[in-house]
């Protein structure tokens, strides 16, 4: 199983860390490989020879964060996920593709399934 995270990245400093950390959560409690945003961005930013981190335009990180998530089988929201128009859309792509939802608290943390 193959699931994407999602959550705000524009509105925080350290999303790398947040979304590092909840990444090795996420694999050892649904048992699974993780799609991280991160390693995308960090991707795109050597590919194109970004200036400096994040510096390329934002659709290009979303283009390529969509593209990447049509491939999981579920996307795994963090708790700031509605602060994000970005991962309101993942969400709304996981909906319509009748993927599996689950939400991240770090709280805890814990790991819930929509609709559960």
């Amino acid at each position: 199983m193959k699931i994407y995270i999602s959550g705000a990245i524009s509105s925080d400093p350290d999303f790398r860390g947040k979304f590092n950390k909840a990444a090795k959560i996420i694999a050892d409690n649904l048992e699974c490989e993780v799609v991280n945003p991160v390693d995308i961005s960090e991707y795109l930013d050597k590919e194109f020879k970004a200036e400096y981190a994040g510096s390329l335009p934002y659709n290009t990180y979303l283009k390529a964060d969509i593209m990447q998530l049509l491939f999981c089988d579920g996307i795994c929201l963090l708790e700031d996920w509605q602060t994000s128009k970005g991962a309101k859309l993942e969400r709304e792509i996981a909906k319509v593709l009748n993927m599996d939802i689950y939400h991240y608290s770090a709280n805890g943390p814990v790991i819930t399934r929509e609709n559960d």
